[in-house]
């Protein structure tokens, strides 16, 4: 999630059915089934597909995490 959607979309803009108690709203860990076959390691070691991971823990990743919208709320207003 980009980090200034807060920001550019306060809590006012959603829609009326979403209110504090289905924010508030969560599962518990034991309420969500994972079958073994599709449960991650833990560690990150293994892709659920068996595939090799992409990078060792140990190397720098470079990677964009902000997707920029606060520029597509400007551009679109």
């Amino acid at each position: 999630m980009d980090s200034k959607l807060p920001s550019l979309f306060p809590r006012k803009h959603f829609l009326d059915i979403v209110d504090d108690d289905w924010i508030t709203d969560t599962l518990s860990d034991d309420e969500i089934e994972v079958p073994p076959a599709l449960d991650v390691d833990p560690n990150g070691s293994e892709s659920p597909t068996g595939e090799p991971p992409m990078w060792t823990a140990g190397e720098k990743v470079d990677r964009w995490n902000d997707l920029g919208l606060d520029q597509w709320a400007k551009d679109s207003a």
